[in-house]
């Protein structure tokens, strides 16, 4: 039994091992569901600590570079801490082409997804998300069980 007077370690540290699983679970997941060629696009897959935030296109000058890329502390991945946000990206330029995130697919695709020996089918990234918001529930129980 944990004393009223360490609850809040105590959760610190159990939501702390939870987002740490969490997002090793996400980044074995989308790597493991990368279709390959080459291998680049799956090893280029990076976890990152209070980089660039999703969803948000910053407004660059024509010729500069965005100064939060640079403030974007990469982690070959080691602990993740409260209060900082976490996101899985890759720099390749067809990256976001083969996991759907953009209506234009390049020239060379015929206008259209597509995937080598289709590997996957469109869409594929977003049933990943999909599975770990019904997984997520069941790990942080696990991380509760592991801790008592």
């Amino acid at each position: 039994m944990i004393p009223v007077s360490k609850i809040g370690e105590a959760y610190k540290k159990d939501y702390e091992t939870f987002l740490r699983l969490l997002i090793l679970e996400t980044d074995q997941a989308i790597k493991l569901n990368t279709p390959v060629d080459t291998g680049r696009m799956r090893q280029s897959w990076q976890v990152g600590q209070d980089g660039p935030k999703s969803g948000v296109s910053p407004k660059i000058p024509k010729g500069e570079k965005d100064a939060s890329v640079k403030k974007a502390k990469f982690i070959g991945f080691t602990h993740p801490t409260i209060g900082h946000d976490y996101s899985i990206h890759n720099n390749l330029p067809y990256a976001e082409a083969n996991a759907g995130y953009v209506t234009g697919f390049p020239p060379s695709w015929g206008g259209q997804f597509r995937s080598k020996k289709n590997q996957v089918k469109f869409g594929w990234l977003e049933q990943i998300k999909k599975d770990l918001q019904t997984e997520a529930p069941k790990l942080w129980d696990a991380v509760q069980k592991r801790s008592k």
